[in-house]
């Protein structure tokens, strides 16, 4: 243990070098302790004491004051957290007794032994503690807890009663249940429906041919028999069934007295006919559309698209997308899918060729702005395993692609050149939105690697992550986060390089503003109703009571457009200038997701933080929606 300090020591003398506050090692303590000394020499100890402290602040110590200012907030935060903890745990017990009283019964669907519910019996207790006592309400409890099931798709029932300790729920989580998934109309009297022999004709659709994929068709529904219907769900599917050609349909059954849950089926379908002699009823098989985006540096681009299926066999499609900013460009592509087995098909094949040419107008490479013009063709191959159960999906591909590129006006020490490039790459989709919370994530990672290169390229390899997460909240309220990272194994030229800035990377700056070999980037908006998403009312029928379960959780106007405030963020090191940059941006925006299409038009307006930014720009982009 170190000595005290000599306290007849005068002013201006520096302390001992083993003198120490406290009196402990790594122990602060207080300045007004003095070590027992003689009688005489614990006279005018007290004024001494201040003569040691200013000697030691002098010479570099502790500031004591420092010490007791922290002890004090330290005291104060405290009790302040003891206090918040007595009411928290009031609150809870409070609760917990008044949901002592409340009883709830979720219906399991038959076949379910360890049936997990949509929202569990503990969540409903605690939503309902608040209706104890007067305040039970079966019309109010009802309002409270239907839209929090029909924001996730499913549509509930519920048997209400007000006893003297609390209330008395008993639910079913969804209408009906779907028992059968058939190709065959005959297989819908399994839940007591004769069949309709003018449904196909009225709803323009056929039967599926005996040779049809049918392990394919059911391997792209998210449902499975046996769940529960989810209106979310069976969207979704009736979109997956389309882009291939086939329709599905939900057939609600008859009520059984062995289940709560009423039986339905999924009816798979033709959009075309296959059997002889049976009239065909043309099918929109042409598609005409336009594209268009705005960019600061890149100023405006408009262009045309044009999609032909059925061209050289059963659901290929040709596309051809032509383009105009400063200068014209297109893109020529013809896409096939194939399977591995006709019978048992265990994977999907798909094939793509392209013909392109990319016009990139005023770029700025190396303080250099010009045209950049990138023509060549590519061959990609995919595949998607069949056997990977919903809510994943996974999709491989591998392709090779020849690529020339033009410079209108060339930085220094650089040109223009050909590259042959192995381009690897996987899509993973994961679906959370049937249950809580609501999430969907994508992530795309990707290796450019250059085998071949003339003139000014090099051979280099560039990988890179695409991600994203949205969710959604049953207030209207949607969270989107786009990650982005990669990196260049070498030096390259500057058109090689990553380009920090822009509609894809943050927001409030130019395109091109910094270029790099090392890229992260993180985009985070919250999309907002555009308009209050006002209460839908439906009108009930005459002498009855409004049906909560199907009025929708949303009007469709308030679930297309929405409200986006964003924020983002870029890191970029290894720069022409052999700088590393950091720069954020914010801003706010509109989105319009686009009816049965995976994508979602953005407007954003956006300001650029901080040293290098200050300024506001516009976009309009289009990208994919979750």
């Amino acid at each position: 243990m170190a000595s005290g300090p000599d306290i007849g020591q005068r002013c201006g003398e520096p302390p001992s070098p083993s003198w120490n506050l406290s009196g402990q090692s790594g122990r602060p303590g207080t300045q007004e302790y003095v070590p027992p000394r003689p009688p005489d020499q614990l006279e005018n100890s007290r004024a001494r004491i201040r003569c040691v402290v200013r000697s030691a602040r002098s010479a570099g110590a502790i500031d004591t004051r420092v010490v007791r200012d922290y002890t004090r907030s330290m005291r104060w935060s405290g009790v302040a957290c003891a206090l918040l903890a007595n009411a928290l745990a009031a609150h809870l017990a409070q609760a917990a007794e008044a949901a002592s009283g409340v009883q709830v019964e979720i219906l399991v669907p038959p076949g379910h032994p360890g049936y997990r519910p949509v929202i569990s019996e503990a969540a409903l207790r605690e939503d309902l503690a608040a209706f104890t006592g007067s305040a039970c309400d079966p019309a109010a409890i009802e309002t409270a807890l239907s839209p929090r099931y029909r924001f996730l798709g499913y549509i509930p029932s519920f048997e209400i009663t007000c006893l003297a300790d609390g209330p008395r729920l008993r639910v079913r989580e969804s209408s009906h249940t779907v028992d059968v998934i058939t190709f065959d109309v005959a297989d819908l009297s399994r839940i007591g429906v004769e069949p309709n022999p003018d449904f196909e004709e009225r709803k323009h659709l056929y039967p599926v041919p005996p040779d049809a994929p049918r392990a394919l068709l059911r391997s792209l529904l998210l449902t499975r028999e046996g769940d529960l219907y989810n209106s979310e769900r069976y969207r979704a599917d009736r979109e997956a069934l389309q882009k291939v050609g086939y329709a599905v349909a939900f057939i609600p059954g008859a009520p059984t007295p062995s289940s709560a849950y009423p039986p339905g089926a999924y009816l798979i379908q033709s959009l075309t006919p296959h059997a002889p002699g049976t009239a065909i009823r043309q099918r929109t098989t042409n598609y005409l559309g336009g594209t268009g985006s705005y960019a600061p540096r890149q100023k405006a681009s408009v262009g045309l698209l044009y999609e032909k299926e059925d061209l050289l066999s059963h659901l290929d499609r040709l596309t051809f997308a032509p383009t105009y900013s400063s200068g014209a460009g297109g893109d020529l592509a013809y896409v096939a899918p194939m399977l591995a087995s006709r019978g048992e098909p265990h994977r999907l094949y798909d094939l793509d060729m392209r013909l392109f040419s990319d016009f990139r107008h005023n770029r700025l490479l190396e303080g250099v702005e010009t045209d950049e013009r990138q023509t060549g063709y590519s061959l990609a191959m995919g595949t998607r395993p069949l056997r990977l159960a919903a809510p994943h999906s996974l999709r491989l591909q591998i392709g090779f692609r020849r690529e020339r590129v033009s410079l209108a006006e060339t930085p220094p020490g650089e040109k223009g050149g050909d590259t042959d490039r192995v381009l690897l790459g996987a899509t993973y989709e994961w679906r959370h939105t049937y249950r809580w919370p609501n999430l969907s994530a994508r992530l795309e990672p990707s290796v450019d690697w250059v085998v071949g290169a003339t003139g000014g390229e090099r051979i280099f390899v560039r990988p890179s992550l695409d991600g994203s997460v949205h969710g959604r909240f049953p207030a209207g309220l949607e969270i989107d986060l786009h990650m982005f990272g990669g990196t260049v194994d070498r030096m390259v030229p500057s058109f090689e390089l990553w380009s920090l800035g822009g509609a894809t990377t943050v927001r409030g700056f130019r395109e091109d503003s910094f270029l790099g070999r090392d890229l992260a980037s993180l985009q985070a908006e919250l999309w907002l109703p555009f308009a209050r998403p006002v209460e839908v009312v439906v009108p009930p029928p005459s002498g009855g009571d409004q049906n909560l379960a199907l009025t929708p959780v949303e009007p469709r106007a308030a679930r297309l457009f929405k409200l986006a405030l964003f924020l983002d963020g870029g890191y970029l090191s290894g720069t022409t200038a052999n700088t590393t940059e950091t720069i954020a941006g914010t801003g706010l925006g509109i989105r319009f997701m686009v009816p049965h299409r995976p994508f979602v038009i953005r407007a954003d307006y956006g300001r650029g933080l901080g040293g290098h930014g200050g300024e506001w720009f516009p976009y309009v982009t289009l990208g994919y929606r979750y």
